[in-house]
């Protein structure tokens, strides 16, 4: 019988290539540099301290330097605190993984030098005048330095995190809208808003303050507090605020804090709030933390239908025990969907908010307030928004309005911001259904906010033209103020 022979494997992992595979989890700059801010945020939290965190930014041409400074108790085991996955030294829910500073550093800069740094300091450095320091590269058992002094830790406890960011990646703060290069100034104003929305509900209830400076390559400056917590504009009357409920999602009691309703558009946010598919639907947040934004599917089993855009639920979940609370990916941009506690709160989230209805959107209720006043107007036999065009081929098409007076009948296409060329041939469509049907069209009609000279000359261009029986067409161009239609300040 041949013996067995077992042997221990070699897999300590190379540092560089460790540090480099764990990056890549993050869909911009915005969200790693949300999780260097989330440990001084769980250090205030256990430590009862009302701390304060500041953020310098540096465009450097290809780069962009980034620091985060807090005044928290300074980094106990800094072993740890460089372990991938380590929570020995978790302080808060916040620290769920053992990878946030970690993943953020390695997702902001792993490349070959990595350069990034790391100072702190805990009461016993303050009782023996030094500070520690780590810096790239990552590897294992990487050194520690412990440097008399202060260092960059202002006065006395906390940590300061400096890393370089490539511009490339920080150009990925940009919105998928905005095809022109944007300037530095605006990929600051997208992360101010960013992290605004992050961290809602603890500047709301002033748990923190973050400080946040930008230097252009100019060496022009701009900083200061951030402005308070990004919030919907609930419509009026809209908005349900549910009473704090505690349930258990299946590992241990939590709060749930709820309000939904229906909210105006923004056109300030780039991002958030702007009532389109992208930002509707549900947003959850564990302890104020946003973790995840526009569910809808996921919870409700259908897609989120245009008319549904202005609703939104916000919900925060509160425990103090990490097993309570619903599970988060590593990078804590999004919810577990193989966690039971995440299915329990999808259930509790069905149960307790109504499934949103669906609203008239703006095109729908500036076409029925026309219809109103056409309605309203002498000689008018017939208004209708659901008259079947194209009948005799079973087509079924509807023109946005059909109004029938004695004087003849008078078709709309309508559109709500500006209109396009194709927005003619539309009309021309409903035009011609009519005519197949054996219907004379006294005049058809495009309404929209503004008309473009290109939409002006292809008008002139169709009313040379004759329809299947001979007669000229006859299109015309209005819009919704020549019309002395205006939608309700609530619309907007």
């Amino acid at each position: 019988m041949r013996e067995i022979i077992i042997r221990n494997i070699d897999n300590a992992p190379n540092g560089k290539e460790f540090f480099a595979g764990i990056s890549g989890n993050f869909k911009d700059f915005g969200q790693p540099l949300c999780e260097l801010i989330d440990n001084p945020i769980s250090n205030f939290r256990a430590h009862g301290i009302r701390g304060r965190v500041e953020i310098v930014l540096e465009e450097q041409g290809d780069h962009v330097d980034v620091m985060v400074r807090d005044n928290g108790t300074g980094i106990e085991n800094m072993d740890a605190a460089l372990t991938i996955a380590a929570r020995s030294c978790a302080e808060s829910t916040l620290n769920e993984h053992g990878m946030g500073l970690k993943h953020a550093l390695a997702s902001i800069n792993a490349g070959e030098d990595q350069h990034w740094s790391i100072q702190t300091r805990t009461a016993e450095d303050v009782a023996n005048d030094r500070y520690q320091r780590a810096e790239g590269p990552y590897d294992i058992h990487m050194p520690v330095s412990m440097i008399p002094g202060s260092g960059e830790v202002a006065g006395g406890t906390g940590t300061v995190v400096r890393v370089r960011c490539p511009m490339h990646k920080f150009l990925t703060l940009k919105p998928a809208s905005k095809k022109e290069e944007p300037t530095f100034a605006q990929m600051v104003a997208y992360l101010r808003e960013t992290l605004r929305y992050t961290y809602a509900n603890l500047l709301r209830d002033k748990a923190f303050t973050i400080c946040f400076t930008a230097v252009d390559k100019s060496g022009a400056s701009d900083g200061g507090e951030l402005a308070g917590a990004l919030e919907p504009n609930w419509r009026d009357g809209q908005m349900t605020e549910l009473p704090p409920v505690e349930t258990d999602l299946g590992g241990g009691p939590v709060t749930i804090c709820c309000r939904y309703g229906s909210i105006r558009r923004s056109k300030e946010n780039a991002f958030y709030y702007r009532a389109n598919m992208a930002s509707s639907g549900a947003e959850i947040r564990i302890n104020g933390r946003a973790i995840q934004h526009g569910l809808y599917n996921e919870i409700w089993g259908k897609a989120l239908h245009p008319s549904q855009n202005r609703f939104l639920a916000q919900i925060d979940i509160l425990s103090d025990q990490a097993e309570a609370l619903p599970d988060t990916k590593s990078a804590k941009n999004g919810l577990r969907e193989d966690d039971e506690k995440v299915a329990a709160l999808f259930s509790w989230i069905r149960a307790n908010i109504p499934e949103p209805v669906k609203e008239e959107g703006r095109e729908q209720m500036l076409v029925r307030l026309l219809a109103e006043k056409k309605s309203a107007e002498p000689g008018v036999l017939r208004v209708s928004t659901e008259k079947n065009l194209y009948q005799c081929l079973n087509l079924k098409i509807k023109s946005d309005l059909f109004v029938s007076s004695t004087e003849g009948i008078t078709l709309y296409e309508a559109k709500a911001g500006g209109s396009k060329a194709e927005d003619l041939y539309q009309l021309r469509m409903y035009h011609d259904g009519c005519v197949a049907d054996d219907m004379e069209v006294r005049e058809a009609v495009l309404i929209a906010q503004r008309h473009p000279d290109t939409v002006k000359a292809l008008l002139a261009e169709l009313n040379r033209q004759k329809d299947k029986k001979g007669r000229p067409y006859h299109f015309a161009l209005t819009t919704w103020d020549e019309e002395g239609i205006v939608l309700p300040p609530d619309a907007a």
